[in-house]
């Protein structure tokens, strides 16, 4: 499938393209395949390495970038293509070392690095004024929830003696302090999931953004703060363990009332930007409960939204070219009249609502089990958090299908070469990952 995307990348795009393309996507193979079950981890530098969490982040981060780039070159991006495409690159960069490296410091800084090239992406590209208040919101919202984890990072890494993730110590006893300091580090990282509540910058972000950023945002950026509960959770746990039912009941309870909120919206994006909220849910409950299974379950979640996600906007952001808005109400129709857009887009929406035979379904499967073995009381949540998302996933479907109540005069163009490409890269690697998913596997 890489090789394919290369070639077709090759014709498509103009002619220093092909080598960059070629790059990606080798790099994206070369990270796949020094993944594997049971690896303690490659170092592949002074203070980098791979590893089976960091890999298949990294692959993703690569894999999102290329497709994002080629989303990019559209009708709807006019000034500046160019600016654009190198900012995010600059964004892929940040993003991989952060996935990378074994240093803390690092990590955090640029954990907070890969802000900048969204937050310019957004004011230099948004679609609508609001976007210095979407960037501000972004800003303000992450930026202030981290602050508390870099004191913690600092004073960690001190009494650890050493800044490398597998050198920390252990809080030895469990104390007030102890347990403010493991707090600031699950809110840091809940805030960039995000949970509910401290998702309102999120949609903002969304809806501003133009299509090549949204897809980094929902695919790559949102997955930071899996990351990092990855990472860190394991060592805090004894400290936490007094409040990981507030936290698992804030991800289950926000999650089902994030999934009651996108029945109600009428915008595309918006409501695929709350979406997020809702699979996220999982991530954040299954670091709460730090076993094996709930770890692997962790991260099938956080590839398959990433992929799905950004197959998401893309289409949603197709629809917007064709008629300059996003309203369900205005979408009426638009999809049957195309040719093929129809089965891309019920293909997208069955992934999103974890039907199989995508990896979500596998993903979300794991991440239920894992919760239900932890606490039999939660299961009335999980059925909301497994219902939500196939109606308004459904509603989605049928809101587009059925016709406008108005004539219309649409001057509909069909897909070209390079959405279908697009779509399908994202969908083809859903399935494959389904009938093959242990070189994903933490355990």
């Amino acid at each position: 499938m890489m090789i394919m995307i290369t070639a077709l990348s090759s014709i498509i795009l103009p002619k220093n393209w092909p080598t960059l393309s070629m790059h990606l996507s080798l790099a994206t193979v070369l990270a796949m395949l020094t993944n594997y079950r049971n690896m303690d981890g490659i170092i592949t530098y002074q203070g980098l390495f791979q590893d089976s969490i960091s890999s298949p982040l990294v692959a993703l981060s690569i894999f999102i970038t290329l497709l994002s780039m080629l989303a990019a070159i559209s009708n709807s991006l006019k000034k500046n293509k160019s600016s654009m495409l190198v900012l995010m690159l600059a964004l892929m960069v940040s993003l991989v070392l952060c996935f990378s490296t074994s240093n803390i410091l690092l990590f955090y800084i640029m954990f907070e690095a890969s802000l900048v090239p969204m937050l310019l992406i957004i004011l230099g590209w948004g679609y609508q004024v609001e976007r210095l208040k979407a960037a501000n919101m972004l800003i303000l919202y992450t930026v202030l929830a981290s602050l508390p984890l870099l004191y913690s990072l600092l004073v960690w890494s001190h009494q650890s003696k050493s800044s490398l993730f597998t050198s920390l110590i252990s809080p030895s006893e469990v104390s007030m302090l102890s347990v403010m300091f493991g707090a600031s580090v699950f809110i840091a990282f809940l805030v960039k999931l995000p949970l509910y509540i401290t998702h309102l910058w999120l949609p903002k972000a969304h809806v501003e953004a133009p299509v090549g950023g949204s897809m980094l945002l929902a695919a790559i950026l949102l997955k930071l703060g899996g990351y990092g509960l990855l990472r860190l959770s394991p060592v805090v746990s004894h400290v936490m363990k007094n409040i990981n039912c507030f936290v698992m009941a804030w991800c289950l309870v926000g999650g089902v009332t994030a999934g009651i909120l996108c029945s109600h919206q009428t915008d595309i994006k918006s409501l695929i930007a709350l979406s997020s909220v809702v699979h996220m849910a999982f991530v954040a409950g299954t670091a709460v409960i730090m076993t094996d299974w709930s770890f692997s379950s962790n991260m099938f979640v956080m590839i398959s939204h990433g992929l799905c996600s950004s197959a998401l906007f893309f289409m949603a952001n197709l629809a917007y070219e064709r008629i300059s808005s996003r309203s369900l109400s205005q979408v009426k129709g638009l999809f049957p009249l195309m040719w093929g857009s129809m089965a891309l887009w019920f293909t997208a929406l069955c992934a999103n609502m974890s039907a199989p035979p995508f990896l979500s379904l596998l993903a979300e499967m794991g991440a239920c089990i894992s919760i239900i073995n932890w606490s039999y009381m939660v299961m009335p949540l999980l059925m909301g958090l497994n219902f939500l998302p196939a109606l308004y996933s459904l509603y989605m479907f049928t809101s587009s299908m059925f016709k406008a109540y108005e004539k219309v005069n649409w001057d509909l163009v069909p897909y070209s070469l390079r959405e279908i490409i697009l779509v399908v890269s994202h969908m083809a690697p859903l399935i494959a990952m389904t009938a093959y998913p242990y070189w994903m596997l933490v355990l």
